[in-house]
């Protein structure tokens, strides 16, 4: 019998190699065909948003979208007014636009970026009036889609609007992450959010980005320092060059404000070579602001949380914003764990500020060390600023002279201390300040070891104490129109906390149109409590079952704050009963705290327990 051969060594080998050869060869290829493949892909998404876009608009009438709330001004012809037009918006593969939601299936979301109506409108254009849409002249701008898998980036082009531009987003010429939400966070930079090509504001959307932040208020500093001390002209000019664009920055976000995305947990740390995205150290926290380039700008908070901050200075003017000035408005922002200590003039939010604007802020827990001038908030304010709606749930304070809950120079309004622990104070705030109607109530303050005047705790954790102190909270809704106020943190606890009114809505959807033939119908606690958020339109209502409030939460129809006007309670012979509200430390406070032409009838009440 003939034995079979096999194959040898060596020929096993040989075609080991070819094999691995062809396959060197061959990968470029399948894997560039991969990535075209990818990009059609994102193109044809691309181009189906787009599409879409168009068709959504076109069946619209101007109506649709024209309205006196709705009004931009038009870049081209400034002081002209327009209508509002469509903006489809992306955040994290999700649209985030609650107003304009893209109609469309069969393809992946972008991770970020948006897409605008820029044109489709005829105009007179001698006066630049609004006349109507032009559906023959649709237009969409599409700013810096980035693909589902953050791998491709598309863009119209702005020499030519009718083409689209798509490439990597690790592409530099693309320059994917300088507008829209930004889509990387794996580069920490404060981020241009733009709409139609504009700059409309500056985001963080990481801790990182947060870093950078206070390194731009830091970097000029060093630079002026480079420049004094430089004597190479060439060198010189380029140091001046970087000054001039450093500054430019800091006046871009005064201009356009910044908006923080995230909540942030500064525990965490990073290496001693860590960069940010302009190649600077984010070792170490710089502070935001300081005396030769304070803070000024807006930095609205979005109710997200700064928290666990271990910020050690042997100098003045120490907190997350060093200095600030006139120029500074901070608001919506959440403290909690921040461990600050400084010399003078420091605070957990601010160390020195200068008339600056601040409000809506909320204290959950923290330490402040320091000399003189040490605050729960801020170290010192130079000259009573406009401060108010300031919550301290829990501070410890510990400083030689003049320290307080909130900040020593009495600028504060319309604020709560909950809790607060004072340590070795010369000079402490110690009062109820009542200002041209203004309070501050500091309501358990602990000076070393010893209660001091305070209001009783039983007070805390009731919406209508909090509101007659002047807090801006859910009743008479959003009073200043920041877009936040207080409330309790669910409908089951008393815990009062800092709210968002784009993702915790202040709501009214009683059935009904007001009218005597046709009044609101209120049929819950819950309706009561949208009642309380509508006091200042004239209307008649309706109780059509009776409203047993026990373990409920009660809002007064009206405030010293927020008054009733004209309202017509028709209690069609229903019970309000088991209402509970402590509000002992103020004035005006029941069922209704404070109505004016106001009438109420047909209403049993039964087994109401009211403090005022």
């Amino acid at each position: 019998m003939k034995k079979k051969k096999g194959f040898t060594l060596i020929e096993l080998l040989a075609a080991v190699v070819i094999i691995t050869v062809l396959l060197v060869l061959s990968a470029p290829k399948v894997i560039d065909i991969v990535e075209k493949a990818d990009k059609a892909a994102f193109e044809n998404d691309v181009k189906t948003m787009i599409a879409t876009a168009k068709l959504q608009y076109e069946v619209k009438d101007a109506d649709d979208f024209y309205s006196e709330e709705n009004k931009i001004d038009d870049d081209e012809y400034e002081g002209v007014k327009l209508p509002e037009l469509p903006a489809y918006e992306f955040y994290n593969s999700k649209q985030v636009n609650e107003k304009y939601k893209l109609n469309v299936k069969g393809v992946k979301l972008p991770k970020s970026g948006g897409l605008y109506v820029v044109a489709g409108i005829n105009r007179v254009e001698e006066t630049h009036e609004f006349i109507e849409y032009d559906n023959d002249n649709v237009q969409i701008y599409v700013d810096n889609l980035i693909s589902n898998n953050g791998k491709w980036c598309a863009k119209t082009n702005d020499n030519n609007p009718e083409e689209i531009e798509i490439g990597k987003t690790s592409d530099p010429s693309m320059n994917c992450n300088a507008s829209g939400h930004a889509g990387d966070t794996s580069v920490c930079r404060v981020d241009a959010y733009k709409k139609r090509g504009r700059v409309m504001n500056y985001e963080i959307n990481s801790l990182c980005d947060f870093y950078a932040l206070a390194n731009d208020y830091y970097e000029p500093v060093q630079l002026k320092q480079q420049l004094d001390t430089e004597t190479n002209t060439s060198k010189k000019a380029e140091i001046q060059k970087k000054l001039d664009d450093a500054e430019k920055r800091l006046a871009s976000y005064k201009q356009k404000g910044i908006k923080l995305m995230v909540d942030l947990d500064m525990s965490e740390t990073y290496s001693e070579t860590a960069k940010d995205g302009n190649g600077r150290s984010i070792s170490e926290f710089a502070m935001i602001g300081n005396a030769q380039y304070p803070f000024n700008a807006k930095f609205d908070g979005g109710a997200h949380t700064i928290k666990n901050l271990n910020l050690t200075k042997s100098q003045n003017n120490v907190g997350i914003f060093g200095t600030t000035n006139s120029s500074a408005e901070i608001y919506g922002l959440i403290l909690e764990n921040n461990n600050i200590s400084g010399v003078h003039h420091t605070g957990t939010l601010i160390g020195y500020d200068n008339k600056s604007k601040v409000y809506e802020i909320q204290i959950n827990s923290g330490n402040v060390y320091g000399n003189e001038y040490v605050g729960g908030l801020i170290g010192l304010e130079e000259s009573r600023a406009n401060h108010h709606n300031i919550l301290v749930k829990d501070i410890t304070v510990n400083g030689r002279l003049y320290t307080s809950p909130i900040e020593y120079n009495c600028g504060e309004t319309n604020s709560i201390v909950e809790k607060a622990t004072i340590t070795n104070p010369r000079y402490y705030n110690d009062y109820w300040n009542i200002t041209n109607g203004d309070y501050t109530s500091y309501t358990n303050v602990t000076e070393n070891g010893g209660l001091n005047n305070g209001f009783a705790g039983a007070d805390l954790g009731d919406i209508n104490f909090y509101e007659n102190m002047g807090m801006d909270t859910w009743i008479g809704n959003d009073n200043d129109s920041s877009g936040y106020y207080w409330d309790y943190e669910n409908d089951t606890d008393k815990n009062v906390v800092l709210k968002k009114v784009t993702t915790s809505p202040i709501t009214f959807n009683l059935s009904g149109n007001g009218t005597k033939e046709n009044p609101y119908v209120i049929k819950t606690w819950k309706d009561w409590k949208e009642v309380s958020s509508k006091l200042d339109t004239s209307a008649y209502y309706i109780l059509n079952n009776d409203l047993d409030f026990t373990d409920k939460q009660f809002y007064m129809l009206g405030s010293r704050v927020n008054q009733m006007n004209s309202f017509n309670i028709d209690g069609n012979n229903k019970y309000i009963k088991n209402v509970s509200i402590n509000a002992r430390n103020v004035h005006y406070v029941g069922i209704s705290g404070w109505a004016n032409n106001s009438t109420f009838y047909g209403l049993n009440l039964d087994n109401n327990n009211i403090n005022g």
